[in-house]
């Protein structure tokens, strides 16, 4: 079984990070260090003056200088783990850009989120899964054809427009992450912001060998 994986605000938990980078370089009141991502981004669309670049220079800062900042995801380290001692090919898919909108230190983004990986020990886990496991692309549609590419079995995003995008592989199933209940209209295999839950789910497909291939 081949499963690919998203990164940010899948692997990666980003959350508490906004609110303090926001704060920590002025762009938002101090009122707003503990607030999540819905709150700021509705903030600075009413502050005219703020608005996008605002917000994308913040998503600079948390995804390269200060990612250190952010935490994984509450049980992906023992899902990964679980999942590579069963024998699951597991792959990151990431649409991430070289450097963030304006950002004046020039970080790497890519390079900032090897290293988060690497200092939060999912290189360290199984020998299976490395450096070359992880898949960056700089576009949205270059990221639907990675997974059309690598030929993926199940793909995990927490982004509605990945899992429904008219590109996206008939034959992969799709697993919606991070959101408690879904009502829209895209045909989804399984929904949950569990890492355990997403982890048993797949261990059974496995264990009853289910041809989760549609």
């Amino acid at each position: 079984m081949k499963i690919g994986v998203d990164l940010d605000n899948t692997i990666i938990n980003y959350e508490s990070v906004f609110g303090l980078v926001g704060v920590k370089y002025g762009w938002l009141p101090s009122s707003f260090l503990n607030k999540n991502k819905e709150e700021i981004k509705l903030y600075l669309r009413e502050e005219k003056r703020l608005g996008e670049k605002t917000w994308m220079k913040i998503q600079g800062k948390a995804y390269g200088i200060d990612i250190s900042y952010a935490r994984p995801m509450q049980g992906v380290l023992a899902a990964f783990d679980t999942m590579l001692e069963h024998e699951i090919n597991l792959v990151v898919v990431s649409h991430k850009t070289k450097y963030g909108h304006y950002d004046e230190t020039k970080t790497n983004l890519r390079t900032a989120a090897l290293n988060f990986l690497d200092e939060n020990n999912f290189f360290k886990m199984n020998e299976s899964f490395n450096e070359d496991h992880i898949n960056f692309y700089s576009s949205l549609d270059d990221k639907i054809k990675g997974i059309i590419d690598l030929d993926l079995d199940l793909f995990i995003d927490d982004l509605y427009k990945v899992l429904n995008h008219p590109l996206f592989p008939q034959k992969t199933k799709k697993i919606l992450f991070g959101k408690p209940t879904y009502t829209g209209d895209l045909a989804l295999d399984f929904n949950s912001c569990s890492w355990k839950e997403v982890t048993e789910l797949i261990l059974g497909w496995q264990k009853s060998d289910i041809k989760i291939r549609g």
